[in-house]
């Protein structure tokens, strides 16, 4: 892998055409990319290679289907989102403040598009007229069609929680990436000390309570997506312990397997009430030092 990260640097093409395609399947994997190579050129040497990625998608996208519009969107937010983290890591040296910067900026976004941003159900209607047609040919009661038919505003939130599961798995990564080409063994010490911080946090319980409140469309909408964020701290959390007291790796493990289908919402949800008590109580103080 160590090799293999050393050539794409080495060689730009490579790294804009990994990018690329990966940006249909993967759009996670090219905005890592852009991470390590904003971090190793900086942040105009990464627009460089972020505006050659999104012309090469634009060019397929007009030769093979001018309806590939979403494809040229998702290019342009995916490896310009890594342009702006891989910035904000060569600026800060560090990924618990690139972190928080992140989710601090996806929180922000979220809230300004579910306060201000058109309607979800004008927005992704088409999207859910298609799912419509698609579950009444597999053979859908009429109830679980009335019931998806008014899901509109129900997926606008998953998929904002996507947006920053994407944004934080690509951060993650491309940390990673950087580590391994500087041949430092940073990550794990790195990621086992996030945590979303005092004040994000606090605004972060606060947008869970508020949220609560009915009337409030715009903040409810940001609830899977606040979740998510406390998520990432659970898991350091359970890292940082397992670490520092030497767990078997079966524990760690049972942490990612509550969060696959159908044990989701358990995983989900134990290790995100983890990373908000963690917020408050400080579970690592026992462990001393980061370890």
């Amino acid at each position: 892998m160590k090799a293999l990260i050393g050539r794409l640097l080495a060689q730009r093409y490579l790294l804009v055409a990994f990018a690329l395609i990966a940006t249909p399947v993967f759009p996670f994997v090219s905005t890592a990319l852009l991470i390590l190579e904003t971090a190793r050129r900086g942040p105009l040497g990464g627009s460089v290679s972020a505006a050659a990625g999104m012309l090469g998608v634009a060019i397929i996208a007009l030769v093979i289907d001018n309806a590939l519009t979403d494809l040229v969107v998702v290019a342009a937010v995916a490896m310009f989102a890594g342009v702006g983290m891989g910035a904000l890591l060569r600026w800060s040296g560090s990924l618990g403040l690139a972190f928080q910067g992140t989710v601090s900026f996806c929180v922000v976004a979220a809230l300004v598009a579910s306060a201000v941003g058109p309607d979800p159900n004008v927005v992704l209607g088409p999207v859910i007229e298609r799912l419509v047609e698609v579950f009444r040919e597999s053979g859908a009661s009429q109830q679980e069609l009335a019931a998806l038919a008014a899901g509109a505003p129900m997926l606008f939130r998953v998929l904002m929680a996507a947006v920053l599961l994407q944004a934080i798995g690509a951060l993650l990564l491309g940390y990673w990436w950087i580590t391994l080409v500087r041949d430092t063994p940073g990550f794990g010490n790195a990621f086992r000390a996030l945590r979303l911080g005092r004040v994000l946090g606090i605004t972060s319980m606060a947008l869970l309570v508020l949220g609560l409140i009915p009337g409030l469309t715009a903040v409810q909408n940001l609830s899977p997506l606040v979740v998510f964020c406390f998520l990432f701290q659970g898991l350091a959390v359970v890292h940082a312990w397992a670490y520092a007291r030497r767990w078997h790796p079966l524990v760690t493990s049972a942490a990612y397997v509550l969060l696959i289908p159908p044990l989701t919402p358990l995983g989900v949800l134990g290790l995100s009430a983890t990373g908000l008590v963690d917020n408050i109580f400080d579970l690592r103080a026992p462990l001393g030092a980061p370890q």
